[in-house]
């Protein structure tokens, strides 16, 4: 059964990593991805992750990477897509369209 749940980062980066492997055919490394999401200066209590899990397993992700952007000179915090992915043994099963559909909720 899939279930579809906010990342946790206290069991799930070593699945993130090896589905980063398995979907881009290179490896990110475990500095990488800690800059980029858990140690990122903007990082609200919102964790802009939503994973994908079957039988224990993360099969696909998708990502917001939290910054800030000026708008009409007010500083204001945004995201932007990063690092979605569905593994290939799970592809065409409109994983990734409901995890936007999620993650989108998540962070408005």
């Amino acid at each position: 059964m899939m279930i579809i749940r906010i990342f946790d980062e206290n069991r799930d980066v070593d699945g993130f990593l090896e589905l980063f492997r398995i979907a881009f055919g290179k490896p990110m490394s475990r500095e990488h991805f800690e800059w980029k999401y858990i140690k990122n200066p903007f990082r609200t209590n919102i964790y802009p992750i939503i994973v994908v899990e079957e039988e224990g397993r993360l099969i696909g992700t998708r990502c917001r990477v939290v910054s800030r952007m000026m708008v009409n000179g007010n500083g204001v915090l945004a995201t932007m897509g990063a690092d979605g992915m569905v593994n290939p043994e799970f592809r065409n099963r409109k994983i990734y369209a409901e995890m936007t559909r999620v993650v989108d909720e998540l962070v408005r």
